[in-house]
């Protein structure tokens, strides 16, 4: 593992209207934008979306992390996100972020993978850098 601090670069290229072109060294380029409700399109991604997307895979990438060092077999994950933008005192702010992992793991195994979810939010560092509270609604499936 390299040493600390470690550094993320984007590179974002404006096309036309509204859109631009997000890329990365050696990742897909992404189509972004602002929203449906911000005059965008629902074709590409927008900066709300990609906001809510980074918790859930933080979460998720954490979780298997952890799993990993407890020697958790994980027979499968999925997950659905959902982030409120609203309107407060300060502007429009994400005033919530609600994930709802469902993991799969032999019967067995079912709540030491719960505590281990809990253990993956608490160690998110992008829901940790947030000042909007993230909530995790799981469901563990004992096969």
């Amino acid at each position: 593992m390299a040493e600390l601090p470690y550094r993320y670069e984007t590179c974002l290229k404006w096309k036309d209207e509204a859109q631009a072109g997000l890329s990365a060294q050696g990742k897909p380029d992404l189509l972004v934008g602002p929203p449906p409700e911000f005059g965008g399109q629902d074709s590409w991604w927008s900066p709300e979306h990609l906001f809510v997307a980074a918790v859930e895979a933080c979460l998720m990438t954490t979780f298997f992390a952890v799993a990993r060092k407890s020697k958790l077999a994980v027979l499968g994950y999925e997950s659905r996100a959902e982030g409120t933008l609203d309107k407060t005192a300060e502007g429009l702010l994400f005033t919530a972020v609600t994930l709802r992992p469902v993991v799969k793991v032999a019967a067995q195994d079912a709540e030491r993978a719960g505590r281990l979810i809990e253990l993956a939010k608490k160690h998110c560092l992008v829901s940790a850098s947030l000042k909007t509270p993230v909530a995790v609604e799981a469901s563990v499936l004992g096969a």
